[in-house]
């Protein structure tokens, strides 16, 4: 019996321990790294919810005050490191507790070279936390495909479309950095396999060349892949 409560109180600490390295206290003074627009969305959408429960909130807020921060010419570099560690917070927060997009918001930060946080193998790691869910995504893409009006790409599935060239570019980029430097993010198979679902989405998308180049050049602007 003493050695069951020894144990229970060793759980105990350990949750605690857990929950408060995940803890994280929003401030609405945090806001003010927000442009107008996207804080009169943030606060229409989040002012009335506790932040912390909010999981949504939090990712939006995270990857806003980033980008809003690597864009912004008034602020010195060291405070552009200061805001951007606090909005990699908020993103680690939601994804700690399992937010899809915090996790694939994650993997982009660090995945790209112009920012002061490029590390591919966090961004791996962040990726492929989140690959249990994007494969749903896929197959959910794939249903959705099929479906799709043979006169016309919906708006819906040209997003689609522009998540799996996302993906399949971040993919990409992790099989050749690997190649290069004998340390494998992704293994053969593992990226022809990807691949085949990539061909089969956008195949099956009935999207005009056309269209495809475009999406494909916003999805490398954007993203900055």
């Amino acid at each position: 019996m003493q050695k069951l409560k020894v144990t229970f109180r060793v759980a105990i600490l350990l949750l605690m321990f857990i929950k408060n390295s995940y803890a994280i206290v929003f401030s609405s003074e945090d806001t003010n790294y927000l442009n107008n627009s996207d804080k009169k969305e943030f606060l229409q959408k989040c002012n009335k919810n506790k932040i912390e429960d909010n999981l949504e909130c939090l990712n939006f807020l995270g990857i806003k005050i980033f980008l809003n921060s690597y864009k912004d010419e008034k602020l010195t570099k060291e405070k552009k490191i200061i805001v951007k560690k606090k909005s990699i917070k908020y993103l680690e927060y939601a994804a700690s507790l399992g937010y899809k997009d915090a996790y694939l918001n994650l993997g982009w930060i660090y995945s790209n070279e112009e920012f002061d946080f490029y590390n591919l193998e966090k961004s791996s790691n962040y990726f492929k936390k989140a690959h249990e869910n994007s494969i749903k995504i896929k197959k959910n893409v794939s249903e959705n495909i099929i479906n799709v009006n043979q006169s016309k790409l919906s708006n819906s599935n040209k997003g689609y479309v522009s998540l799996a060239i996302t993906l399949m570019e971040k993919l990409f980029l992790y099989y050749n950095k690997g190649t290069e430097n004998n340390h494998f993010y992704l293994s053969k198979n593992e990226f022809e396999e990807a691949n085949n679902v990539y061909k089969k989405i956008i195949g099956k998308s009935n999207i005009s060349d056309l269209d495809f180049r475009d999406i494909k050049k916003k999805v490398i602007e954007d993203n900055k892949i």
